[in-house]
């Protein structure tokens, strides 16, 4: 048999990830500290404290799938294993509203949710969001960029997507949170429709009680770090 060269050996990565076996868990069997923050005071808290970190989870949350039509309601952020923020996020967006009595109204309802003002929101995170000093992870992050670049915040230092990395180490099945967390974490996150509903009667997450989303963004976030 021919002999391998060095370089061909190189080229030979095993990655082995065990996956657990036994009872799966969920939020209410794991101690966590997950914070809803709905004021600009918040913000400037979560801020400051991001700046002395070296690498930080994000996820922008929006109303719909589609990055380019989808309007930015919240995101979600962490920095330690079991803790995370939520920043509800509410306000007009120019791009993707119109004067019509459909849309003013929807602007009357954003006005009245609770959390922190989009182009305030923004101004806050967008030093945060494009420091170089700073390494992002995220879940399928072509879209948190898309969603930002939109709105004026170039993510440029990103360092791990957990949806490439899944494919790398398995091309087969599939690669979301959900998945990845009972597989390799044992843990079963909040489903989406837990939150929204199904059918005739789903909503969008904005429209979702605050708590309830909050902590499904915030465990989703929380699992993507882990």
């Amino acid at each position: 048999t021919l002999k391998k060269k060095p370089e061909e050996e190189q080229l030979q990565i095993k990655v082995d990830i065990p996956e657990h076996t036994g009872k799966v868990l969920t939020i209410n069997d794991v101690i966590h500290k997950y914070e809803y923050l709905t004021t600009e005071d918040a913000l400037k808290m979560l801020v400051k404290k991001l700046f002395n970190e070296p690498m930080v989870t994000i996820s922008t949350e929006t109303d719909s799938e589609d990055p380019m039509l989808s309007n930015l309601i919240g995101m979600s952020i962490a920095v330690d294993e079991n803790e995370a923020y939520y920043i509800s996020i509410h306000g007009e967006e120019s791009i993707s509203r119109s004067d019509s009595l459909f849309d003013k109204e929807e602007k009357q309802k954003q006005e009245k949710r609770e959390g922190v003002d989009l182009s305030t929101a923004l101004k806050l995170l967008k030093p945060v969001l494009e420091s170089a000093n700073i390494q992002f992870i995220g879940e399928n992050l072509k879209n948190d960029y898309l969603v930002l670049k939109r709105h004026g915040v170039d993510l440029s230092n990103l360092y791990f997507d957990t949806h490439i990395g899944a494919f790398i180490l398995r091309p087969e099945g599939i690669h979301s949170i959900t998945s990845l967390s009972e597989k390799y974490l044992n843990y079963r996150p909040l489903s989406l429709t837990e939150i929204t509903g199904t059918g005739r009667n789903q909503i969008t997450l904005d429209k979702a009680d605050l708590t309830k989303a909050g902590e499904y963004c915030a465990e989703k976030i929380d699992d993507t770090l882990q």
